[in-house]
């Protein structure tokens, strides 16, 4: 409920309530109504209105009494159209230390997609590493609970299938002088949910199996794209963004009693 003013005057009482606005008018002119009633809008706030055939259309009765009790009424209909929202991704990066010898170190964790509209799922996954040199560097790609995970070299180019929870992931690994890309991709008929997709990257580690690593040796590791599936109501074709900022570093450690005897 509230009021509405012209020039510092009010000229009208309003209240809303059950989906319905009463405007009630108190010496307004002709033009001040018809300016008020221009004004009305409608917003669906919802990121995921329903648009199913029986709610695509919301339909608007409007209705002008004058003071003789007269009344005219006239209809608008609003037709709703889904728009498929990009997604996002966050993920905990940081700084990160391998040691040569030691177990593989995670690259990420905490990550959280967000496809926004919750029948999404995601497609695919892009991760760049930088500064990669050596033969025997790899990243290790899948959950524990699906048994032993990938290992995926990072000076190769090559394409593959792993298993990751209860899905078959197609990878391929792409070289281009100092970049080393990772996409990891749902085929065509499934596609990760957003829980598996967020355990997919945090399961991503680092290993070097070389007998001499370098001391403050980097790499650093990015995450640089996310696809999400398209989806029936909003859009026809997949939705691709490009993400920055979301980075690891893995300094090498080398063995401090090489070469001791």
């Amino acid at each position: 409920a509230g009021t509405i003013s012209h020039s510092g005057v009010q000229i009208a009482t309003y209240n809303a309530s059950n989906s319905q606005l009463q405007v009630d008018f108190v010496g307004a002119t002709k033009a001040q109504v018809e300016a008020v009633a221009k004004g009305i809008s409608y917003r669906a706030n919802s990121d995921q209105p329903n648009t199913s055939s029986a709610d695509l259309v919301r339909t608007l009765n409007i209705t002008l009494s004058d003071k003789r009790g007269q009344s005219a009424v006239h209809n608008i209909s609003v037709t709703l159209q889904s728009v498929n929202d990009a997604p996002s991704i966050n993920t905990t990066g940081g700084d990160r230390t391998y040691a040569e010898g030691a177990v593989p170190v995670n690259v990420f964790s905490d990550t959280a997609i967000d496809t926004v509209e919750s029948y999404d799922a995601v497609r695919s996954i892009t991760v760049q590493f930088e500064g990669v040199s050596a033969n025997n560097e790899e990243v290790l790609v899948g959950a524990p609970d699906s048994g032993s995970p990938s290992a995926i070299a990072l000076t190769t180019d090559g394409s593959g299938t792993l298993v990751h929870g209860s899905q078959t992931l197609n990878y391929s690994m792409v070289l281009s002088g100092p970049l080393s890309t990772l996409t990891l991709s749902a085929p065509a008929d499934q596609s990760p949910a957003v829980a598996d997709a967020n355990s997919l990257v945090n399961s991503l580690q680092y290993r070097n199996t070389a007998s001499a690593l370098v001391n403050d040796d980097t790499r650093t590791v990015s995450v640089t794209g996310l696809v999400e599936v398209a989806d029936s109501v909003g859009s026809a074709t997949d939705v691709s963004v490009s993400v920055t900022g979301l980075t690891s570093t893995i300094t090498l450690e080398g063995s401090l009693f090489r070469g001791i005897e």
